[in-house]
């Protein structure tokens, strides 16, 4: 009852005090004014894989619903695999899709996104791949279904700009997982048995022509002589194949996201003669144990926990503060955007200009935030002002004073609507407000105690609408 009572007067200071700096409460500050308020679709896919429609056709489409840019993110692999024991290679058995790899279509990919950007005006056009880079088979001889483990996890790797960079990566099925090793030697041991079957004056004939065959065979399954990163066939390796994911996109300039899991519950194999059951995934182990990804889906068509207060992505944030990982994660809205309806979220990026460039470096930067529904809510201002530094999201500030937090909301074309807001300190709420479209709020924070560092995002509900922002970092300098 203690810790209840406290959080109501926190929270009733925070409305008073909100209520009393509204009345002086400006506009968007002018520091938000001098971006290009860029509404992002990102997570997109064409006829090349998942999608049904040519690229020119799901930009114009895009541009039609009011985005100002699109991220094209066709899938590079879409293949389950399954190699007989010592035979993987040679004795595979798959269920495949089109994808950029295996229909040999990166080249082409990236060419047509460029022309179709040169056309399109001021509209921008970016170029990136959705990956699954890590899958592993699961009850093979359990006696129940086989389990395909890890397809639903997906990245997307974004700006890449090149079909080498990308045909590179490592993922399952593609060529960036096999790699020169000194253990590549030791896969040239069948031609100690074709020495054997053709050399040695051995009897009887058939165990020459046997030990002959089989080296052959498994010469044959170890060409090209690399070795993989990994494969299908040695259980869970965590989070390394997804690390690696990572990292390697970073190597070659890219950002690279967290999406929303994939909803497929079954993988056909042989045929169809065999099903493999695909249990459901979730990102939040994934956003605490890889680390340097630029973001994730804070928001998208399913439903997800992971940005409430106090769960995975704060979590991570935490571990920031802490100095456990060297960057922020920030929060986007995935689109899953096909050309047709969207069902997705909106990512509203704040861009120095409107441009590639511009879309890239705001994405690295954090400064946007996610929205959905039909509302379109539009975060006009959210700042942090301390001692006359301001910040928005995704930048840093310092403070050695009270912390002032201004937001304003709106909903498009100026419908008005029922906004519930959620002001969210390091993972905790320190302040609510519940008001009508247009929605402006102020709160001042005096709990920011000598060399403390700390965070403040926003949370806003509607009816059917969400909006999530990403983090203003505030470090209370020494007094």
């Amino acid at each position: 009852m203690m810790g209840f009572k406290r959080k109501c007067r926190v929270h009733m200071l925070g409305r008073i005090l909100g209520f009393a700096l509204c009345c002086g409460l400006p506009g968007p500050g002018e520091a938000q004014v001098q971006y290009h308020h860029l509404d992002v679709a990102v997570h997109a896919s064409s006829w090349y894989s998942t999608g049904s429609a040519h690229i020119e056709q799901v930009a114009q489409a895009a541009a039609a619903k009011g985005f100002d840019a699109l991220i094209l993110t066709d899938a590079d692999v879409l293949q389950v695999e399954y190699g007989l024991p010592f035979f993987r290679n040679i004795f595979a058995f798959s269920s495949e899709q089109p994808a950029l790899l295996s229909e040999d279509a990166l080249g082409d990919y990236l060419a047509e996104i460029q022309r179709v950007d040169e056309t399109m005006g001021e509209f921008v056009l970016i170029d990136g791949v959705e990956s699954r880079p890590f899958y592993f088979w699961s009850n093979i001889f359990g006696g129940g279904p086989w389990q395909l483990q890890h397809w639903n996890k997906r990245q997307i790797a974004v700006g890449l700009g090149s079909a080498q960079a990308y045909a590179g990566l490592p993922v399952s099925g593609g060529d960036g997982i096999w790699v020169w090793h000194w253990t590549s030697i030791l896969l040239l041991w069948p031609l100690a048995g074709l020495v054997f079957a053709f050399v040695a004056d051995a009897k009887p004939l058939w165990l020459r022509a046997a030990v002959g065959a089989i080296s052959l065979l498994c010469l044959v399954d170890n060409v090209p002589f690399k070795v993989p990163l990994w494969n299908a066939y040695n259980g869970d390796l965590g989070p390394a194949p997804f690390q690696q994911y990572i990292d390697e996109v970073n190597q070659r300039g890219g950002l690279v996201f967290w999406v929303a899991p994939d909803k497929r519950e079954t993988a056909e194999l042989f045929g169809g003669r065999i099903g493999a059951v695909c249990p459901p995934s979730t990102m939040e182990g994934d956003l605490l144990h890889t680390f340097d990804y630029t973001g994730f889906a804070a928001l998208h068509a399913g439903h997800s926990r992971l940005a409430e207060p106090g769960q995975a992505w704060d979590r991570a944030l935490r571990q920031y503060l802490l100095q456990e990982r060297a960057r922020p994660p920030w929060g986007i809205g995935d689109a899953n955007y096909q050309g047709g309806a969207l069902a997705g979220a909106r990512t509203i990026v704040l861009a120095r200009e409107r441009s590639r460039r511009g879309v890239l470096e705001a994405l690295r930067s954090g400064r946007m935030y996610a929205t959905m529904g039909e509302g379109k809510l539009a975060l006009e201002q959210f700042t942090v002002v301390a001692q006359g530094a301001q910040g928005l999201a995704g930048q840093h500030i310092e403070s050695s004073g009270p912390v002032r937090v201004q937001m304003r909301v709106a909903a498009a074309e100026g419908t008005v609507q029922q906004l519930r807001l959620r002001l969210v300190r390091s993972g905790e709420v320190i302040a609510e407000q519940t008001g009508m479209t247009p929605l402006s709020f102020a709160y001042v924070d005096k709990d920011v105690g000598p060399g403390q560092r700390v965070y403040y995002r926003l949370l806003i509900n509607g009816q059917s609408d969400r909006l999530v922002s990403n983090p203003i970092f505030v470090r209370e300098a020494s007094r």
